[in-house]
């Protein structure tokens, strides 16, 4: 069954507060998401390095304070 009277503009104008009110909700919490995923993506720690290194060509162990293996191009 449908509804007995269904005049959309009339409906549109009861509900027009509600309907705000959804949207502004929506909103907020996706602005909300976006703040929180850009401060946690901005306060990531970078990496410090490590003690020691492995060169990806032999497999050795370089300590840290040892440059690292330049690569000549081919």
């Amino acid at each position: 069954m449908s509804a007995p009277q269904t005049d959309v503009e009339t409906q549109k104008k009861r509900h027009r507060i509600a309907l705000w009110g959804s949207v502004l909700t929506a909103l907020f919490g996706f602005v909300l998401i976006m703040w929180w995923v850009i401060e946690e993506a901005a306060s990531v720690d970078s990496p410090e390095g490590a003690d020691v290194r492995i060169d990806g060509r032999t497999g050795e162990e370089i300590q840290a304070d040892e440059p690292a293996p330049v690569e000549e191009p081919q």
